[in-house]
C-alpha cells in the first residue's frame, strides 16, 4: 500500500505532470496511478479471499489460457474477427506486442504441463495436443521469451513434483519420462535447426533478446532515477525525460528510437518514476512474496491439491524475472500480482494452521 501512497505524495509535492497523466499513465501503456491502485486492490482481494475461492480462481486462470489458445489459433489462420491496430508480424493476441504475447503464453503453459503429469491417459492426449498448440503459437510470435519460459516451466514442474513425492516417474505413469525426453530432444532439434553453431546461437539470442538496447534502457532508467532520487519524474513519465538522456549518453550511436517510455526493468521504472523509496518498496514486496514461497514449500499445512498450487508459484517466478528484462505490461502485471495474492494469502492460511497444529 506504500507504493501508490508514495506516488500520490510525490505528485502533490513535485507536480511534474498533469493530473490526467498521473491518473492514466503514458499513452499506449496505461500504467498510471489508477492502474497501480487497481493492481493493489486485486492483490488485497485475492489474498484475503483465497482460502475459500482457490479452486474458482484456479479454474478461471486456466480458462484464460484456453481463451488465449483459441484466439491465437484464429490469428494464426488470419480469422481474428477484430482488426487490431497493429502492424507487427507474428502473433500478438490482444497485447499489441509479440513479446508480451509470447511471454503470456509461456507463463500460462505451466497449467497444461502440471495437469498433464497428473491426468489420466485420455485426458493426457488432449493436454498433449494443447501443449503442442501452445508451443507452436509461442514460436509463431517470433519471440524467444515465451519459449525460454516454457522450458523453465517444464523443468520447474519436473523438479517440484518429484520433490513433493508425486512420483513423476512412477510405474503407473511411464509416459511421463518419455514425454520429458521427447520434449527435450525436440527443443534441442529446434535450437540446432535455428542456429548451426554456438557462436551463431549466442549472436542470434543477443539480437532477439535485444540485449544491447536493454542495457541502454537500463542505464537511462538508472540515470533518470539518480538525478531525481527523492520523488522521481512522475508515474509513467520516462517518455518525456528520456530524449535528453538518449542524446547525452548515446549521441554517437544510432538508436532506433528517439525516446523510451520504459526502462525494461520494473525496479528501474519505479526508481525513475517514484525515486528511491518507490524502488525499495517494490523490492521489499518481491522479497516478501519469495519468502512466502519458501515457507509454503518447506512446510505445507494446506488441504489444497499440491499440483494446483505450483502453477501460481511458477507464474510469480517467471513474471518476476521477465519483468527484469522487459517493459511493464498491464496484462502480465495482473498475472504476476494475481499469483502474488494467491501465494501471500495461502501463506497466511498456512501459518494459522501451523499454529493450530502445535
Amino acid at each position: 500500500m506504500l507504493l501508490p501512497i508514495w506516488y500520490l505524495i510525490s505528485w502533490v509535492i513535485y507536480r511534474q505532470q498533469s493530473f490526467s497523466d498521473f491518473l492514466l499513465g503514458g499513452y499506449g501503456r496505461g500504467t498510471g496511478f489508477l492502474s497501480l491502485v487497481g493492481v493493489l486492490l486485486t492483490f488485497l482481494l485475492i489474498s484475503q479471499k483465497i482460502e475459500t475461492n482457490f479452486d474458482k480462481l484456479f479454474k478461471y486462470t486456466y480458462y484464460t489460457l484456453f481463451l488465449a489458445l483459441i484466439h491465437g489459433v484464429l490469428q494464426f489462420f488470419s480469422l481474428d474477427p477484430i482488426s487490431w491496430a497493429n502492424n507487427t508480424t507474428g502473433l500478438y493476441l490482444t497485447t499489441g506486442n509479440t513479446n508480451f504475447a509470447s511471454t503470456f503464453l509461456g507463463i500460462l503453459s505451466i497449467f497444461l504441463i502440471m495437469h498433464f503429469f497428473v491426468a489420466g491417459t485420455r485426458l493426457r492426449i488432449i493436454l498433449g495436443i494443447l501443449i503442442l498448440i501452445n508451443v507452436l503459437l509461442i514460436l509463431n510470435t517470433k519471440s524467444s521469451q515465451g519459449f525460454l519460459i516454457f522450458i523453465f516451466n517444464l523443468t520447474f514442474a519436473t523438479l517440484v513434483m518429484s520433490r513433493v513425492g508425486l512420483k513423476l516417474f512412477s510405474k503407473k505413469k511411464p509416459g511421463n519420462r518419455t514425454v520429458l525426453f521427447v520434449t527435450l530432444i525436440l527443443s534441442i532439434i529446434y535450437v540446432i535447426s535455428q542456429f548451426w553453431n554456438l557462436r551463431e546461437l549466442v549472436l542470434n539470442l543477443r539480437t532477439d533478446l535485444q540485449i544491447d538496447s536493454r542495457l541502454s534502457y537500463w542505464r537511462i532508467g538508472y540515470e533518470i532515477g539518480k538525478d531525481n532520487i527523492m520523488f522521481g519524474v512522475g508515474k509513467d513519465q520516462l517518455f518525456y525525460f528520456s530524449p535528453e538522456y538518449l542524446n547525452e549518453l548515446y549521441s554517437k550511436r544510432i538508436m532506433e528510437l528517439t525516446s523510451i517510455d520504459k526502462s525494461h526493468n520494473v525496479i528501474l521504472d519505479h526508481f525513475a518514476n517514484g525515486g528511491l523509496i518507490a524502488a525499495l518498496v517494490w523490492i521489499l514486496f518481491c522479497v516478501l512474496i519469495f519468502k512466502c514461497i519458501l515457507n509454503l514449500l518447506s512446510e505445507n499445512n494446506l488441504k489444497i491439491t499440491k499440483w494446483k498450487l505450483f502453477p501460481f508459484i511458477s507464474i510469480w517466478i517467471t513474471y518476476f524475472f521477465q519483468s527484469m528484462i522487459s517493459p511493464d505490461d498491464l496484462l502480465l502485471t495482473l498475472l504476476g500480482i494475481t499469483s502474488a495474492g494467491v501465494i501471500y494469502g495461502l501463506n497466511g492460511v498456512n501459518n494459522k494452521k501451523r499454529v493450530q497444529n502445535i
